[in-house]
């Protein structure tokens, strides 16, 4: 009912608003004990999503690949740090036909109507908002996916920051990622994983072991978001993950 209220007034003024209500969400946050709030509300009083561009300094000549565009939310945020190289890959037929008419007429934004996968598929999707993909209910959609090796041979050789929020989808593609030799070409990876069901973090644990071969943990919020650094050659792995993990 407030957002409704909020949405109803105008614009400078609910924006001025809702800006106020995130600094006031933070506040609280930051008077509340750390081990009484959730990873969720820990990822808020931290940055939340200015938190997913720490220590990575974009500029015109960088390469940032989407995974997961959904509607553009993090690639323009992207946009506004550079007028970078930005790859966006989205397999819902309609959240990629927005993205290209979001993108039309900027030459340095792709948008990719397609997941990445081992080889090339066709899978059914269901249809939930920001919750879609392979893995929840909702309305069936087939959607595209294309092999990964395929695709990543077609782009430069390193992507400065990578984003995946794939709604579970992680759960393949960061292995095949590995598997495939293209870790080392990311600089930068955030990465969102989902609760699936009771497996679900041990299959992160197991992810992360092999993350840990070519990249070190800079933080990490549990289900949230986490980001991965490259490591510098000479750099020893790490042995274990930032204290604010769960």
């Amino acid at each position: 009912m407030r957002s409704a209220l909020i949405n109803a007034l105008p614009a400078p003024i609910a924006d001025g608003l809702r800006a106020l209500k995130k600094r006031c969400v933070r506040l609280m946050y930051w008077l509340t004990p750390s081990q009484l709030l959730t990873p969720m509300q820990r990822f808020q009083r931290d940055g939340f999503a200015s938190l997913l561009f720490q220590g990575t300094a974009l500029t015109p000549s960088s390469t940032v690949l989407d995974i997961g565009g959904h509607v553009g939310m993090f690639s323009d945020s992207v946009l506004a740090q550079a007028p970078c190289r930005l790859e966006i890959f989205e397999p819902m037929p309609e959240y990629a036909s927005h993205l290209r008419r979001k993108y039309w007429g900027r030459p340095n934004v792709t948008v990719h109507p397609y997941g990445l996968a081992a080889t090339d598929a066709q899978r059914t999707f269901y249809a939930r908002d920001d919750g879609t993909g392979e893995f929840v209910d909702g309305n069936p959609v087939e959607v595209n996916f294309k092999a990964l090796d395929a695709v990543v041979a077609s782009l430069p050789p390193t992507f400065d920051l990578v984003a995946i929020n794939i709604e579970g989808g992680e759960y393949e593609l960061l292995p095949l990622l590995v598997d495939l030799g293209v870790m080392p070409r990311i600089r930068r990876l955030v990465v969102q994983f989902h609760r699936l069901d009771a497996k679900s973090a041990a299959r992160v644990e197991a992810i992360r072991a092999r993350l840990q071969r070519t990249h070190k943990c800079v933080w990490s919020y549990a289900f949230v978001w986490e980001c991965w650094e490259l490591l510098s050659p000479k750099a020893p792995k790490p042995c274990r993950f930032p204290k604010n993990m769960d």
